[in-house]
């Protein structure tokens, strides 16, 4: 059988919800439970959701949603409003561990249970449950099985961090635990970028374009590069060599008073240091570049009265564009 991504996700987050799921007892008489979410941006929190509210059902209880949209005072507020109509229970999520105290206080105060489902609050003396999945003890699991296969491969290996939203207790577990096994292999494994990504994929894809430094590249007819070269800094002197292979259009590319015709299929390389251009003509181009390893310096050779400036398709539909970090 064959799983798509989408759906391997969802499979995956029922797996790790239901592991980490608040027991739901069998209630006596109809109880109201408020579900208070602070986003729906993946499939592990919508899977969730949808699981509380079917276990919810089965024991005859009534469910109340919110979604904060990622604001912290909002989700304060719609513990205030759940409190005034009586709820039963509360099972949250927060935005932020510290932010969620005063929504702590507030059920502690009428006397509602607050459950935190899988992110829980930063230390303090009210009075809450939390459930969580062991975060670190996963990493830990997950790396250690990852440098076993490159033991086994042979070899030295560069490795890329991605790292969630660090205000989130469930990213700085996952992170330390990562940590823990990549720190104990170091001369097996160097980690030569952490990208924190605030579990948004246009920034996670952004940030790990820019540590490995490729991608494709599109430009429109006429558009060009500034003349530019790249080159060292302190963490990588000799500076990046540069390669791209055109896949689709034509151009021209100029290093110092020469010029050559590119078309697919075409490959350049540039190493360290040489000072070059691209332009495209008679229709859009596009190719994709790499350079490595990332660390490296653009110096802007020529006068650009808009910059130098290259943004990433959003990988979102709407999204806002994130600017490509040339450094």
């Amino acid at each position: 059988m064959q799983i798509n991504r989408r759906q391997f996700s969802a499979a995956l987050a029922t797996a790790a919800a239901s592991a980490t799921m608040p027991p739901l007892a069998r209630a006596e008489g109809g109880k109201t439970i408020a579900l208070m979410f602070d986003a729906f941006d993946s499939d592990f929190w919508i899977t969730g959701n949808n699981i509380l509210k079917s276990k919810a059902k089965e024991n005859g209880w009534t469910t109340l949603e919110t979604i904060s949209n990622r604001d912290q005072n909002k989700q304060n507020d719609q513990v205030k409003a759940m409190v005034e109509r009586k709820v039963d229970g509360i099972v949250f999520i927060p935005t932020d561990n510290n932010a969620a105290i005063p929504a702590i206080r507030t059920a502690n105060a009428a006397n509602i249970p607050i459950i935190f489902f899988n992110r829980p609050p930063a230390p303090n003396d009210n009075k809450y449950v939390a459930i969580q999945a062991d975060n670190r003890k996963i990493m830990q699991m997950t790396v250690s099985t990852l440098v076993d296969i490159a033991k086994k491969q042979g070899g030295k290996y560069k490795a890329v961090l991605l790292m969630g939203d660090l205000g989130d207790n469930n990213a700085v577990q996952r992170r330390d635990g990562a940590l823990d096994v990549l720190d104990a292999n170091k001369d097996l494994v160097e980690v030569v970028s952490r990208v924190a990504t605030e579990w948004n994929a246009d920034k996670a894809f952004a940030g790990l374009t820019n540590a490995i430094q490729a991608g494709e590249m599109h430009y429109h007819e006429g558009g060009s590069s500034p003349y530019h070269r790249h080159v060292g800094t302190a963490a990588n002197p000799g500076g990046a060599s540069h390669a791209y292979i055109i896949f689709k259009g034509r151009g021209v590319v100029q290093v110092g008073d020469t010029s050559r015709e590119i078309e697919p299929g075409t490959l350049v390389y540039f190493p360290p240091g040489i000072p070059h251009r691209l332009r495209a003509h008679g229709g859009p181009l596009d190719y994709f570049e790499l350079q490595a390893w990332r660390s490296f310096k653009t110096d802007v050779l020529s006068e650009e009265p808009l910059g130098l400036k290259w943004y990433y398709d959003p990988v979102t539909p709407g999204a806002a564009r994130v600017e490509w970090d040339q450094s």
